[in-house]
């Protein structure tokens, strides 16, 4: 991302999270199914999406905490 959008973005985020006005609205029923879903559906994708770069991640540690893989001799 651009440096201007990555130091603009702690305010955007202040600003909405704490300077919104209430809306008074009503909540209807149906609204918890839909966060529910919503909440799972983010769940699953990120859950496929560590399925696939399992072995990106698995290597990533692997070279940071320095385990071997089998097979390989470790180095005098």
């Amino acid at each position: 991302m651009p440096r201007r959008i990555m130091h603009c973005s702690p305010f955007v985020v202040f600003g909405v999270l704490f300077l919104v006005r209430p809306a008074y609205g009503y909540i209807d029923p149906g609204t918890g199914s839909y966060v529910l879903q919503t909440l799972l559906g983010i769940l699953f994708a990120l859950a496929v999406t560590l399925k696939i770069y399992w072995r990106h991640v698995a290597g990533f540690f692997r070279f940071k905490f320095g385990r071997k893989r089998r097979g390989e001799r470790p180095e005098k």
